[in-house]
């Protein structure tokens, strides 16, 4: 159990996730997972998730922009994206990362509060996908990242650790939860 947003504990499920788009059998969208193994070679897909039923915790090394030192989650919910600051201990265990197990952490998307979030710090970040107006991915050797330019015209960037599973994740999902909003990656 992890704490939520609101302080109430998440059953998280450490099952499978996904890092491409799929449709199954009965057209529902799901998202096989896939990581690499310590040896260097590619686990076989596993499980399939519904990414419309589930909250999924894509790293836990994920920043605000350059100034920002201290890491977070990021978790992708069928309806949007939160970022929720940890503490800077949990930042100097990270290391290099990766700073989420293989099978990446779920939970109910009904225990995530956008306005709760927000409200948590200043660097947290709790954004509706409808509310999106562009979003970019941008992939480099030590990091990855997210921009997203709002309907009201704010902009937010999400960096994270290169070694963890966010951008082969956003990279099969945006498209889809976003259409044509989805810019695409440079």
């Amino acid at each position: 159990m992890m704490p939520s947003a609101m302080g109430r504990p998440i059953n998280v499920n450490a099952e499978s996730m996904a890092h491409c788009h799929r449709t199954d059998a009965t057209g529902r969208s799901t998202v096989p997972s896939q990581s690499t193994e310590a040896g260097g070679g590619r686990r076989e897909f596993a499980r399939v998730t519904d990414v419309n039923e589930m909250a999924q915790c894509l790293t836990r090394s994920c920043t605000t922009g350059w100034l920002d030192w201290v890491h977070g989650e990021l978790w992708l919910l069928p309806t949007g994206l939160i970022r929720r600051r940890l503490t800077m201990a949990e930042t100097l265990q990270h290391g290099r990362g990766p700073t989420v197990p293989p099978a990446l952490p779920r939970a109910d998307p009904g225990h995530f509060d956008f306005e709760a979030v927000r409200a948590g710090h200043r660097t947290n970040k709790a954004i509706h996908f409808d509310a999106v107006a562009s979003a970019i991915l941008a992939r480099s050797v030590g990091n990855h990242g997210l921009r997203l330019v709002l309907r009201d015209g704010a902009k937010h960037r999400l960096l994270w650790l290169a070694r963890d599973p966010a951008y082969e994740v956003l990279v099969a999902t945006l498209p889809v939860l976003l259409g044509d909003r989805y810019v695409g990656r440079r």
